[in-house]
């Protein structure tokens, strides 16, 4: 006689849920004959589970997720260490250059890295910013299916936002501190305007470099 349809799928389903991904031998009844043993086998691998602490939510990551996780903590350790030095770099420039505080070196005489500092120091800060932003791109983007801001809990995600905040700020902070004619500024005005840029460009800077080393190092 046919088993009856209902019985076989909740004998199945009972099974496959409780097999745990193993392949293991369940009876199967149907009505009016014997039970008839089954070798059930997973319909999928899904990776075994290895605890492994991820941030400070402590969940099991996927063992096949794992390679993703250590390569965006290494690329955070990298972007981190590029923001670093664009804000070392941001300071020397803004201290020879001068800010909403006080005259640059460069016009008051000896300024850090002589001519150089005062000549080229900045591109190379504008040259380092622009690696950051790769990087920090190229890190959010490989962390995306991570979910990360779900898993690091509230202060990792207000953070998250700061230093996003952050990173869209500073280029456009930047050009106008180098450039404030692009937004009509008179040049009689240029240079005030210009060192009252660089501080708040400076400033945001610190804070978004502080958000995220703190978020880099929460992941861990």
């Amino acid at each position: 006689m046919l088993p009856t349809v209902g019985m076989v799928v909740g004998v199945l389903l009972g099974a496959l849920t409780s097999s745990g991904g193993e392949p293991h031998v369940v009876d199967v009844f149907a009505m009016g004959d014997a039970p008839r043993r089954v070798l059930l086998m997973p319909a999928e691998d899904r990776g075994s589970l290895e605890e492994e602490r991820g941030g400070t939510s402590g969940k099991a990551w996927p063992k096949r997720t794992e390679d993703a996780l250590r390569t965006h903590r290494t690329l955070g350790l990298v972007t981190t260490g590029s923001l670093l030095l664009t804000a070392g770099l941001g300071t020397l420039s803004a201290i020879n250059e001068g800010t909403a505080f006080h005259e640059g070196r460069c016009t008051t005489g000896n300024p850090l890295l002589g001519d150089y500092g005062c000549e080229s120091l900045h591109i190379v800060h504008g040259a380092s910013a622009i690696l950051s932003l790769v990087l920090y791109t190229a890190t959010a983007v490989q962390g995306l299916p991570l979910g990360l801001s779900q898993s690091e809990g509230p202060l990792y995600r207000i953070l998250s936002y700061v230093h996003l905040v952050g990173i869209v700020l500073q280029p456009i902070l930047g050009l106008i501190t180098a450039y404030p004619e692009v937004i009509g500024i008179n040049p009689g005005a240029q240079e005030r305007f210009g060192d009252v840029m660089r501080t708040i460009h400076i400033g945001v800077g610190y804070v978004t470099v502080a958000a995220y080393a703190t978020t880099t190092v929460l992941e861990f």
